[in-house]
């Protein structure tokens, strides 16, 4: 048979689904000297939410020991209240206060917002381990959607049960005590309570590096949960739900904890210059 010939069948039979040479085959013919069954890139994704993973439940165990030398005490606490009445509440406290509270409200069965960042994360499986739902979102830098919109509608529904949901309304990104919009939004739905919430703890190690200062009671410290009177929102606009809920921890943190208050106006004024 004709060379030509040969060659036509050839082509004739790749347009009919014949398979494509391998991408080694297709530089000049030469097999290249390392061939991955695997994509990198996707092998060490995987790799590191396994380590999250893996470090978060390390952590959330170690923090279950730790919550069994804790003793803890409420203030001022109508949380039952609202809940027994269907309105349900959103609760308002501090990035700082996210391990004391934690600490304070086990097996609380209410829903908390936390970001999706890898801090986020990490505190996921001690969340859990602690009985409260995590709502997975926030907004980033430039109002860019991480998650905050899905977030808020799985709030919102709990919110509408007549459950709690906790919000820390100065995160993700700060600045600390600045209360952004998203509790004034969420019980502007549902025409429920803004409840404002610090949690101080009488011993406790303050990561000062931290936009938040963020506080870790140490072991066998006492940590006290003190309620603020229940902000409501008929006849207020957003603005104005978030000066009061703003107010309202400013209050309670200077009068419980006036030392952290105090360094905390120290550390904004030295950010600000």
């Amino acid at each position: 048979m004709p060379r030509s010939a040969s060659r036509l069948r050839n082509h004739a039979r790749n347009d009919r689904g014949a398979r494509p040479r391998p991408a080694s085959y297709q530089d000049g013919g030469r097999r290249s000297w390392l061939r991955l069954p695997f994509a990198p890139e996707t092998t060490i994704l995987g790799a590191v939410q396994w380590t999250n993973k893996l470090a978060g439940w390390s952590i959330a165990g170690i923090m279950l020991l730790w919550r069994m030398t804790i003793r803890v005490r409420r203030e001022n606490d109508r949380r039952q209240e609202f809940r027994s009445s269907g309105r349900g509440a959103a609760v308002a406290f501090l990035h700082a206060h996210q391990i004391a509270a934690l600490f304070a409200f086990p097996h609380s069965k209410a829903m908390a917002l936390i970001s999706r960042s890898r801090d986020g994360d990490l505190m996921v499986p001690a969340m859990k381990l602690f009985g409260v739902k995590p709502a997975r979102g926030s907004t980033g830098k430039n109002k860019r959607d991480k998650g905050g919109a899905a977030a808020f509608i799985q709030m919102s529904k709990y919110v509408r049960s007549g459950e709690l949901a906790y919000v820390a309304v100065d995160g993700p990104l700060g600045p600390r005590n600045k209360v952004h919009g998203g509790v004034a939004k969420l019980a502007t739905k549902h025409k429920t309570v803004i409840i404002p919430l610090v949690i101080i703890p009488t011993r406790c190690w303050v990561v000062e590096k931290n936009w938040d200062r963020l506080q870790i009671p140490k072991p066998f410290s006492k940590v006290t949960a003190y309620f603020g009177d229940p902000i409501e929102v008929e006849g207020r606009t957003s603005d104005e739900l978030c000066a009061a809920t703003e107010q309202g921890l400013f209050d309670l943190e200077e009068r419980y904890d006036p030392a952290e208050a105090e360094a905390c106006r120290t550390s904004l004024h030295e950010r600000a210059h």
